[in-house]
């Protein structure tokens, strides 16, 4: 006997599937997000979702039904598919792509159709002037209104937006109407749950509820209870996209890797276990820039398949160890990134043989200290650690320049993560500023390479 499990939004029915676990909706969610809910007969209400009337009593403490779902937040999940790609660009792209490609098929078949013409010129009408805002709009309304077909009977029968609609109610089980899914104008499923999810979260209360509610395949059998279908899926997603695999992030050494991964998991922790943090101490590689530059060399030359981020510190140091290596001729597979400018680094104070002046050093001294945060970096009088030029790069003709204090700055930043991490009700009272900017680096590095994958063959311009 079939069973199914179902992919909401609130009270929008995104997707279904039939005796599996999808790994094309699968991927949004992490094993953290499982639930597992023992339901008996002292659960009548929720029980009779699953379970026919008749049979609840059959459900005791003894034997009772498995309710199992995966469950996050509509702005979590947003942040999970922009960091596969699936930015709110890429999706308004493939809406208009697959809205082009939909309209031009009506029209086609409209013309060999003439028995129904009225149909499909009632369709292409709707299409013709059809907006992304305005699809949105709609379907904000069917969530927020809970709306179904038969509801949009009690409406005005002037109400503007009614014949957009019943269209969309009408085809709820093709993505709400969603342009080109019924027929496949996306080459690739993914695709089209991907960009059509991105929008759908536009849709709802960032706290909205995503859930895929698994307890139907469990209760027939289709899929274990303790199971890990997100790790025994992975091998099924569309390997272009790397959904499955974690980006490997290979800092300069061991203190970037220990504050990033520790940060990502206070700040980000929906996206923490899509990163693994490369360990240079297990191997016993020295780090810094010109470690890092030769471990991406490396990872080129032995064709490695993971996606791998090399996050380089933003100062002269860095640039310089960069200099010989050609960036642009890297495997797509690997992204090269340094720490972001940020505003602090603009007019910081430095001391030098010039004396002590105020400068931009981003480029210069962008060293992971920097980027902890102005509450760190200000002493007990007041004022920055100030930044220490030291040596002279005769090949790009500038200084490069470190924290004076850094020691002293990388120790407190570590009080203010265990603080946090004790009571996360204490980050909003510090400063985040800097340490967000790598994160959001981190998060958009594969962006392009993933645009193109996403629609290189979908977009016709």
């Amino acid at each position: 006997m079939s069973s199914y499990a179902e992919l909401t939004l609130g009270t929008l029915s995104l997707a279904a599937s039939r005796n599996q676990v999808d790994p094309d909706l699968i991927w949004l969610f992490r094993e953290s997000d499982k639930t597992v809910e023992q339901l008996d007969r002292r659960n009548p209400q929720k029980l009779s979702n699953y379970i026919m009337e008749k049979y609840i009593e059959e459900y005791d403490e003894n034997n009772p039904f498995l309710h199992v779902e995966y469950r996050c937040t509509a702005i979590q999940a947003r942040d999970r598919l922009e960091l596969k790609g699936f930015t709110r660009e890429v999706a308004e792209l493939g809406f208009k792509s697959s809205l082009r490609k939909e309209i031009e098929w009506t029209t086609r078949t409209q013309f060999f159709s003439n028995s129904i013409r009225g149909v499909f010129d009632e369709k292409l009408d709707l299409l013709s002037s059809l907006t992304v805002e305005d699809w949105l709009d709609a379907l904000r309304r069917i969530s927020n209104n809970g709306l179904d077909l038969p509801s949009t009977c009690t409406l005005p029968k002037d109400d503007p937006q009614l014949p957009l609609l019943r269209y969309m109610l009408r085809n709820s089980d093709h993505f709400y109407g969603f342009p080109g899914v019924e027929h496949g104008f996306l080459e690739d499923e993914q695709c089209h749950f991907g960009i059509f999810a991105r929008l759908a979260v536009e849709a709802v209360s960032p706290d909205e509820q995503l859930v895929y509610d698994l307890s139907s395949l469990v209760h027939g059998g289709w899929v274990q209870e303790d199971g890990e279908p997100i790790i025994e899926t992975a091998s099924q997603l569309y390997a272009d996209l790397q959904l499955a695999e974690k980006v490997i992030v290979v800092t300069e050494g061991d203190t970037d890797k220990e504050v990033l991964e520790r940060s990502l998991r206070l700040l980000y922790p929906h996206l923490a276990d899509y990163f693994h943090f490369f360990d240079f101490s297990l191997r016993r590689l020295g780090g810094g820039a010109g470690e890092l530059a030769n471990l991406v060399r490396a990872f080129a030359a032995a064709g490695v398949q993971h996606r791998i981020l090399a996050l380089f510190d933003n100062d002269t140091a860095a640039k310089s160890a960069l200099s010989t290596l050609d960036s642009d001729g890297l495997p797509k597979n690997i992204a090269v990134r340094h720490y972001p400018d940020i505003a602090l680094a603009i007019d910081y104070p430095t001391s030098g043989p010039a004396g002590n002046t105020r400068m931009d050093v981003n480029g210069l001294a962008g060293s992971l200290e920097l980027y902890l945060g102005r509450d760190i970096l200000t002493g007990a009088n007041g004022e920055l650690s100030s930044v220490l030029w030291t040596g002279y790069d005769h090949k790009l003709g500038v200084y490069q320049g470190e924290l004076r204090d850094k020691q002293c700055v990388l120790e407190e930043f570590k009080k203010k993560l265990a603080r946090c991490e004790s009571d996360q009700r204490e980050i909003n009272s510090f400063d985040w500023e800097g340490i967000h900017a790598i994160i959001d680096a981190m998060r958009t590095a594969f962006h392009e390479v993933d645009k193109q994958a996403i629609l290189e063959t979908n977009i016709d311009e």
